[in-house]
This record gives structure tokens, C-alpha cells and sequence, in this order.
């Protein structure tokens, strides 16, 4: 929209169009530009509302959860234990005799 009305101007005043040509074509781009912000003011209160009704549902869902009343937080893994020393396992050596001197 803003390259055609930029080219729609300078074709105007290429042209020496009238002051009145080139005001019209302003015009008819400030209204192009109200029109935008209507439809982006409605996108935006679309937005909200859907926010709102999505934080209603979360709210709804967690005065159902037992865990609510409780105040609990999401889930966490309780630490392990520390692990038991491990030995080494024992294996059967034959016995050798000292050396006889």
C-alpha cells in the first residue's frame, strides 16, 4: 500500500497534477491508514479478549486441581540418595610361598 501510494504520487507530480489531485491522493491514503489501525485496534481487542478467556480456563482448571488448595508448584525430581561404595570385587588368587632362602 505504501509503494502504490508513492508511486501513485509521484506520478502526480510528474504529471503536474493540481493541488487538489495530489491533496486527494493524500487523502485517500490517510483514509487507507485509518482503516488499518481500525482493523489492527480490533485485532489487538480479539487478542485480549482471548487472553482473558485463556486465563479464566487456567484459573477454572487450577481451582479444580487438588494440588491448588495446597499451593503446590510444578512437579520436582527429589534428589537421589547417595550411591553405596562400591568394593572391588574379590577374586581367588593361588597362594605363592615366599621364596625359600
Amino acid at each position: 500500500r505504501k509503494k502504490k501510494f508513492g508511486m501513485e504520487y509521484l506520478t502526480l507530480q510528474e504529471e503536474n497534477a493540481t493541488p487538489e489531485k495530489l491533496e486527494a491522493c493524500n487523502k485517500k491514503a490517510n483514509d487507507d491508514i485509518a482503516e488499518l489501525k481500525e482493523q489492527i485496534k480490533k485485532h489487538e481487542e480479539d487478542i485480549a479478549k482471548q487472553n482473558q478467556e485463556r486465563d479464566r480456563t487456567i484459573e477454572e482448571n487450577n481451582a479444580k486441581s487438588p494440588k491448588a488448595s495446597s499451593g503446590a508448584t510444578p512437579a520436582t525430581v527429589a534428589p537421589a540418595a547417595p550411591a553405596a561404595p562400591v568394593e572391588p570385587p574379590k577374586v581367588d588368587a593361588p597362594k605363592v610361598d615366599a621364596p625359600k632362602e
